[in-house]
């Protein structure tokens, strides 16, 4: 069953309360679907994937919409350790110079959102309680990408929808799409 934006959220709320704690609500769409917004509307501790990107250095092509493109081994060992009740260092990731700058302390919390395009990947699904997909109409998330990526990421038009084409649409219907499956879908148009 598909839910409108705003009951998706008072349903998340709902089937938090039926799990032991901590949770890890795993937030898995098409990229500009709005898995951040729907994230921050939460309003629980969020660990993006986006921090996770390895960098340009060892992402091959520029393809950042292949799960190689993410570090899984630190993102399965920081969500184990949030989950035990142990504080991590956690990168933080630069999409204008495409490398991680840093690291930040992050404590542990009773609820925690796994938010990014990879969140449901098989890599870590089984740390995940409850699996949440956003969809959104494609043209609707291009759209938005356009408008991010040139204020956001000093990106040219042309790029992002050359970007598009040859990585990130491919990439959602090889890897992300097939990770709906037994997520709660919520619709974001």
């Amino acid at each position: 069953m598909n839910y409108e934006f705003k009951q998706g959220l008072d349903i998340i709320k709902k089937q938090i309360h039926s799990h032991n704690k901590p949770v890890i609500i795993g937030i898995s769409g098409r990229s500009c679907s709005g898995k951040t917004t729907f994230s921050n509307k939460l309003g629980f501790l969020t660990l993006s994937l986006d921090d996770y990107y390895f960098g340009i250095d060892k992402v091959q092509s520029m393809d950042f919409d292949n799960p190689n493109s993410i570090d899984f081994n630190l993102l399965r060992a920081n969500i184990l350790d949030l989950k035990t009740k142990k504080a991590i260092k956690k990168p933080k990731y630069n999409f204008s110079l495409h490398q991680r700058v840093g690291m930040e302390e992050v404590k542990p919390e009773d609820i925690i959102i796994v938010e990014g395009l990879f969140a449901l990947n098989e890599f870590i699904t089984d740390l995940i309680d409850i699996k949440v997909f956003i969809v959104c109409n494609e043209h609707k998330c291009l759209e938005r990408r356009i408008i991010r990526d040139q204020k956001d990421r000093g990106r040219s038009r042309e790029s992002i929808i050359q970007q598009y084409m040859k990585f990130v649409k491919p990439g959602y219907e090889k890897f992300i799409f097939p990770t709906i499956k037994d997520a709660i879908i919520i619709e974001n148009n």
